[in-house]
């Protein structure tokens, strides 16, 4: 849910300023470097969206959950803790190595889209003058929405991924919790 909700914003807010920059004045496109357009677009709403506002929200749920299973299984039994940190440390590895090849083609699809999406918009903005005059604001913003959006789906993924072990780790530990108490 998280994931999802930052890469489609991210989509939602750059897909609105490559508009707006393609409906821009013109005067605008010659006060400006076209490079700046590109780096606001392509980099700055993923920093903020994907460092930032995830990054705040991972460190507070992550500090939680740590010191609620570290006080609990210090309390309850310091050997099944142990235990926990060897099976946990396992099942990590288990899943790496299952999920790598998946993360390898998601990881190079990303580069490609991120690509086609830079060479889409420096096209756009390096000929904004022809653009406005042959009324191909459309184009340009169609050929940079159609793989801004297969990026998001691909960042919606590769995000989802990214929790699956904590998941995985966090299930086994409380399955083994679980276990030893009731046996």
């Amino acid at each position: 849910v998280q994931t999802r909700f930052v890469a489609m914003n991210e989509y939602l807010l750059s897909a609105r300023l490559v508009n707006s920059y393609l409906r821009g004045a013109y005067k605008l496109h010659l006060t400006r470097n076209s490079a700046e357009f590109i780096r606001n677009i392509t980099g700055a709403i993923t920093t903020v969206f994907s460092n930032v506002i995830v990054g705040f929200i991972n460190l507070a749920s992550e500090i939680a959950v740590i010191i609620a299973l570290s006080a609990v299984m210090l309390l309850v039994e310091p050997m099944l803790s142990l235990g926990a940190a060897l099976i946990s440390g396992l099942t990590v590895f288990i899943f790496f190595a299952v999920s790598k090849n998946r993360f390898v083609a998601w990881g190079e699809r990303e580069q490609t889209l991120a690509k086609t999406i830079l060479q889409a918009l420096q096209q756009g903005f390096y000929s904004i003058k022809e653009v406005k005059i042959l009324g191909r604001q459309q184009f340009i913003l169609r050929s940079f929405k159609v793989p801004r959006l297969e990026l998001a789906h691909v960042r919606i993924k590769l995000g989802t991924m990214s929790y699956a072990p904590r998941l995985w780790v966090e299930s086994v530990i409380v399955t083994a919790v679980l276990l030893v108490v009731v046996f």
